[in-house]
């Protein structure tokens, strides 16, 4: 039932990925699991709850699911019912989260309209198809009273804008770039050209600064910074640290202490 995505990309608008509607039996587990894309799911008859993360939320007929790329999830349906996914990838969600919000009416309608416009497949479906889901996103946005984020920017400041929000997230590279459309060589190539270092040395030096700030002004352990500035090992970021900074993380304390 999934309808491919178009292949132009353009930064200023979102793009429909995929529409498919799955049936639940009663008392239903969904696995953990995760997509490139913004997931907007319309419930229809069933109440249950979502877990993000070990954020845990119930839900009611009617409401929708919002889950962001790249995070996984689970859901569970309590009753028989339908979950009317929704795949939709763009900057211009940025502001959004997952959460659980009640379905507008003028919402409810257009995913009523995206399954029917599947079903059928006249000609200009999928064009159809792509602008109710535009009309989907702009929608709850506005339920969220969130403006879009407008990108004059090329694909290196989308990026920028992206790394700049998720700089302490323990996401490969290609998952994040994989919500702007675009090759990830060429990501990489305009990011340097446009601001002096790769993408991943721009994240590193993010994350050292965080670091040199915590070291500063706090008496957390090393490990304990190095997991909040997001390295996955204490060896791993002291190593970085003394490559960028030109002292090991516990020389630096010992500095700041004595400055």
């Amino acid at each position: 039932m999934a309808v491919p995505p178009r292949g132009d990309y353009d930064p200023a608008r979102m793009q429909f990925r995929v529409f498919y509607i799955v049936n639940l039996p009663a008392d239903h587990m969904s696995a953990h699991h995760a997509h490139s894309h913004w997931e907007i799911v319309y419930v229809v008859g069933s109440g249950g709850y979502i877990e993000v993360d070990g954020w845990k939320t119930s839900y009611q007929p009617g409401d929708l699911l919002i889950h962001s790329p790249a995070t996984k999830h689970l859901s569970y349906s309590r009753n028989p019912g339908a979950h009317y996914c929704l795949g939709i990838v763009g900057v211009e969600l940025s502001r959004l989260a997952d959460r659980v919000l009640h379905a507008p009416r003028a919402v409810r309608d257009l995913f009523m309209g995206i399954a029917a416009e599947l079903e059928s497949a006249k000609p200009c479906y999928r064009e159809i198809i792509e602008a109710k889901a535009a009309e989907i996103a702009w929608h709850v946005m506005r339920a969220l009273g969130a403006e879009p984020e407008r990108l004059e920017a090329e694909p290196a400041g989308a990026l920028k804008l992206l790394l700049d929000r998720e700089w302490r997230s323990k996401k490969e590279l290609g998952e994040l770039t994989g919500q702007l459309l675009v090759s990830k060589d060429y990501l990489r190539h305009v990011f340097k050209k446009e601001y002096g270092v790769s993408p991943v040395k721009y994240i590193i030096l993010k994350r050292i600064q965080n670091a040199k700030e915590l070291l500063a002004s706090s008496h957390r352990s090393i490990k304990s910074i190095a997991f909040e500035c997001g390295f996955e090992s204490e060896h791993y970021f002291s190593r970085l640290f003394r490559k960028v900074a030109g002292v090991s993380p516990t020389d630096y304390r010992a500095r700041s202490a004595g400055k």
